[in-house]
């Protein structure tokens, strides 16, 4: 089924006007950024009123995001939507193909909390190494979708969470630092 694994990464990549080499082999998930261990009631704990909510640059909003992000995608979807952090998702964003966008939903809806806060708004730590380790997140979590799902005839779920870690990481530059100038290390207009 190897030829299967990538059939929607020529698609993605001549949507996007991009050339894109198909890996040899899947990617390895590597372990998470080193963080302090937060239980999830920590990682919510102004949901209570318990602790104050804090500045962006405040170490332990970024220590609240860890936590959030070192959930699983059915924990990650319990939590309550707390200020000041950016909730808000596109899903799976396009052209992602619908039967996938279904599937990954959950993964895609943590990636985009990821995106948000590490990378564009909060910009809690908006290096390209805590955007590959939210890629490596969003892998890992499309990769717990298939195990707690049956598997269904003609579709590869493995292949298609291959398929949409290439792409972001291929592609969410842009997303992750709002411009390609800027994704490039060079200044964009202001």
């Amino acid at each position: 089924m190897k030829t299967t694994r990538f059939l929607a990464l020529p698609v993605l990549s001549a949507l996007f006007g991009l050339a894109v080499a198909t890996p040899a082999a899947p990617a390895t998930v590597a372990a998470p950024v080193p963080t302090a261990q937060s239980s999830v009631a920590s990682a919510n704990a102004d949901a209570t009123g318990a602790a104050p909510i804090a500045e962006a640059g405040d170490p332990a909003l970024r220590k609240r995001a860890d936590a959030l992000m070192n959930l699983t995608y059915r924990q990650f979807a319990a939590q309550r939507h707390v200020p000041p952090f950016d909730w808000s998702t596109d899903g799976c964003t396009p052209p992602t193909p619908s039967a996938w966008a279904t599937v990954f939903r959950p993964a895609c809806v943590m990636h985009d909390f990821g995106y948000r806060n590490y990378g564009g708004g909060l910009r809690l730590d908006p290096g390209e190494e805590r955007r590959a380790w939210v890629d490596r997140r969003f892998l890992e979590e499309m990769r717990r979708v298939c195990a707690d799902r049956p598997s269904e005839p003609g579709f590869d779920c493995a292949g298609a969470a291959q398929t949409m870690y290439t792409a972001v990481r291929s592609f969410g530059s842009t997303a992750w630092y709002g411009t390609p100038s800027r994704a490039s290390g060079q200044q964009g207009p202001e």
